[in-house]
């Protein structure tokens, strides 16, 4: 039976890296049709629009200064209520069975207290603490430590950064798998020739490894 897999792309258009990332994770399971995927993304967002997918658009609460206190209050006592979430988020969000965060927010799915599973790409406040002021070092800390503790499984892209996840958060090894993300779809599509790196079926491991909610495949087993 097919399970609805909710990937939530919430992220500035501008975002560097994680930007990228998200729009690889969805080239990659745009051709996998053993599950149905729903994509969460803001209402001015078109991105994904033609991908073939089911794209709910929507304004997330997260982001007015009163709910980010409420939400960073909550994760500072150890809490996971809901209640700053509009009916319409709650409602929209119903229907899914877990959910894929490609960056590391805890909205919705630490507070509707589904499946999860979330892309930590660094801990950069660690190693480079004057490049964050004390407040921002703070949250991270939070945020990181509440969704480590929540998730079904953390994806990162190094064995250095597994190793971070696993000293600084406590994290097991058999929780953390270390994935580098695919390729864009356009790259798959180019002519040999002008590839850099040898041709590989990324893709292909990126669904199988990661995001299969029925068996233990790879290193991640999601029940």
């Amino acid at each position: 039976m097919k399970k609805n897999i909710g990937i939530l792309t919430f992220y500035p258009m501008h975002g560097g890296g994680i930007f990228q990332y998200i729009q690889s994770m969805v080239d990659a399971l745009a051709a996998d049709k053993s599950n149905r995927y729903i994509i969460f993304a803001d209402k001015d967002d078109t991105r994904f629009d033609g991908y073939g997918l089911e794209v709910r658009k929507l304004s997330p609460s997260n982001r007015s200064g009163v709910n980010q206190a409420i939400i960073f209050s909550q994760l500072l006592v150890g809490m996971r209520q809901p209640f700053f979430l509009r009916d319409d988020e709650k409602q929209v969000y119903a229907d899914i069975d877990l959910f894929l965060s490609p960056a590391t927010s805890v909205y919705p799915h630490v507070f509707l207290k589904k499946p999860f599973i979330f892309t930590l790409h660094d801990m950069q406040e660690k190693y480079y603490p004057h490049a964050f002021t004390r407040v921002e070092r703070f949250k991270r800390v939070l945020r990181n430590r509440a969704l480590t503790q929540a998730a079904q499984a953390v994806i990162c892209e190094s064995n250095y950064v597994k190793q971070d996840i696993m000293n600084f958060l406590g994290a097991p090894s058999d929780k953390v798998a270390v994935i580098q993300s695919p390729p864009r779809i356009f790259c798959a599509a180019m002519p040999l020739s002008q590839k850099i790196l040898p041709p590989c079926n990324v893709n292909m491991h990126y669904q199988s490894a990661i995001f299969s909610t029925q068996h233990s495949v790879g290193f991640i087993k999601i029940t």
